[in-house]
């Protein structure tokens, strides 16, 4: 789809990269915890996890849930309550936030899930990289989270959707203090 091509191969993409590699920069020099793996073999295992899972996402999903956001543009939040777009754009990020955190309230405590979230949780050094390691099955539920939420940001400018997957990025060990 060009919609995909031009709004998240274009500009989110770039923009979640550079936000990784500035927090993978920041978490070498500022350390809250101790690795306990080396870091190259950290970064093998949660590439060789990560490449199905984004590229499901990637060529899969994130189609899927544009294609079907575009086809109930009827039914998003901008045509049910007209309001301006900073308002638009606050109610996106806390429906969206609020909907991540269930679903992974959920991935804890339905048994099935959890068998796909573990593969998350198993990684021993909580950090920017945790933040790839998610098994394809989750993500395969996930679409359905996704697509709610595409739904419901249809009427909302693209600039709005790409809020979803920054909202993915919540896992670093770095000092603040």
């Amino acid at each position: 789809m060009d919609l995909v091509r031009r709004i998240f191969d274009k500009k989110a993409a770039p923009l979640l990269t550079a936000v990784f590699v500035l927090l993978f920069i920041v978490e070498r020099r500022r350390r809250l915890r101790k690795p306990t793996q080396p870091l190259k073999k950290r970064m093998i295992i949660n590439s060789i996890v990560a490449i199905p899972a984004f590229g499901l996402l990637r060529f899969v999903f994130l189609p899927a849930m544009v294609k079907l956001a575009l086809k109930n543009k009827r039914y998003g939040m901008g045509r049910i309550l007209p309001m301006p777009n900073v308002i638009q754009l606050i109610l996106t990020f806390l429906i969206l936030d609020y909907g991540n955190y269930l679903w992974h309230v959920l991935n804890h405590k339905s048994p099935f899930l959890w068998r796909f979230h573990l593969v998350h949780h198993t990684d021993l050094d909580l950090d920017t990289l945790t933040a790839f390691r998610f098994h394809f099955g989750e993500m395969i539920g996930s679409v359905f989270l996704g697509g709610c939420s595409f739904c419901y940001q249809a009427r909302l400018r693209p600039r709005c959707w790409l809020m979803s997957f920054f909202l993915r990025q919540r896992h670093s060990s770095i000092i603040v203090t």
